[in-house]
């Protein structure tokens, strides 16, 4: 198996020790240190703002409202599709993240701020006219929390000119951005959800 694929497996294994000492009681014991392999196989793919609003535009309107935060503010994507209208404050142009809901076990916030706002409240107002029970920001055209979307995301890349393009890659093109505007690098990390120096470089 290559590289990636175990650290995946592994990431998994240590995950689930961490879950089972936090139940009451412990279902383990102990946490074993789990190490991961090297890799050097690191993506560097970046998203320029042409090509932004390319695939933007070629996205169906119902992925657009995440896609738009994503780059604005570099969450990860089941962070972002578990987010539900309570955690939206537009007075304060805020998206709380809870604890439960991000990689990491920690609490964030993710400024609104750009266009983000104007796709979120089109987001709302759809919502409310077609889909009044839907609790989730970011739903499908039948009104169901969106968690992925292969088939749309690679059909709009490859008309917008980037095929190799993932959604991860908007994380990347959301740190270097804030970077560019002179963002402080610990506010920077706090809204993307970076933990370490080491990976927020990478």
């Amino acid at each position: 198996a290559q590289t990636a694929t175990i650290n995946r497996e592994l990431a998994i294994v240590r995950r689930a020790f961490r879950l089972g000492a936090k139940c009451d009681p412990p279902k383990v014991s102990r946490t074993p240190y789990v190490q991961l392999l090297k890799e050097s196989n690191v993506r560097t793919g970046f998203l320029e703002y042409e090509r932004y609003v390319a695939v933007r535009n070629e996205l169906p309107w119902y992925i657009r409202p995440v896609f738009v935060t994503a780059y604005h503010v570099g969450g990860r994507r089941g962070e972002l599709t578990s987010i539900q209208w309570p955690q939206v404050d537009f007075n304060s142009n805020q998206i709380r993240l809870h604890a439960s809901e991000t990689k990491n076990d920690e609490a964030r916030t993710l400024p609104i701020y750009g266009e983000m706002r104007e796709w979120l409240i089109m987001a709302k107002e759809i919502r409310d006219q077609k889909f009044p029970i839907c609790p989730w920001v970011f739903y499908t055209d039948e009104g169901q929390r969106l968690y992925w979307f292969y088939k749309a995301w690679g059909s709009a890349c490859i008309r917008a000119g980037v095929p190799e393009l993932i959604f991860h890659d908007l994380r990347r093109s959301a740190v270097r951005n804030m970077e560019r505007a002179g963002i402080p690098r610990k506010v920077a990390m706090s809204i993307s959800g970076h933990k370490t120096e080491n990976i927020y470089r990478r």
